[in-house]
């Protein structure tokens, strides 16, 4: 059996002039980028990147680079996205084979159940995740469920607290 290529494939104006594709992609990276272009400029600076008294500094960047919480951050978060990916993409095969290849009772009400993670934001998840089990620092509290965090002297530390 042959397979039949689309119509709009085999026209020859689109084969020809794709300008239209790359101005779209082009016109999302620089929506995309921008903001976080500024954000690296900004955090090279030592004030504002709209005084004209701001100069190039790597001071920002050896502050958090050179301390112990932005390390242990960064590596419970690889930890967690390495888990997260290690759940996620055989849970996701086997779903979308179960969805796509099988015809299994119950499908009409599965299929909402799988798009949820597509419409549930990530961060609301994570948070649900701290909620539900682990305190500020990702431990697993045992003791208590519902992890309450408080700020303490205006400094931005957290801590549980019941």
């Amino acid at each position: 059996m042959m397979a039949t290529i689309p119509s709009t494939l085999t026209q020859p104006w689109i084969r020809k002039r794709p300008f239209g594709r790359y101005a779209v992609v082009a016109t999302v990276a620089i929506l995309v980028l921008s903001p976080l272009l500024l954000i690296a400029y900004q955090s090279s600076l030592n004030g504002p990147f709209f005084a004209e008294s701001s100069h190039f500094d790597t001071g920002a960047w050896r502050y958090v680079l050179g301390a112990r919480q932005f390390w242990r951050a960064f590596g419970t978060s690889a930890i967690v996205a390495t888990g997260m990916v290690g759940i996620g993409v055989p849970l996701g095969a086997v779903l979308a084979f179960i969805m796509v290849r099988t015809d299994i009772p119950g499908r009409r009400i599965l299929e909402p159940a799988v798009l949820i993670p597509i419409f549930l934001s990530p961060i609301v998840t994570a948070f649900g995740y701290v909620v539900d089990g682990f305190d500020v620092l990702g431990e697993l509290t045992v003791e208590d469920k519902i992890v309450k965090a408080k700020v303490i002297n205006g400094a931005g530390q957290l801590q549980p607290h019941g």
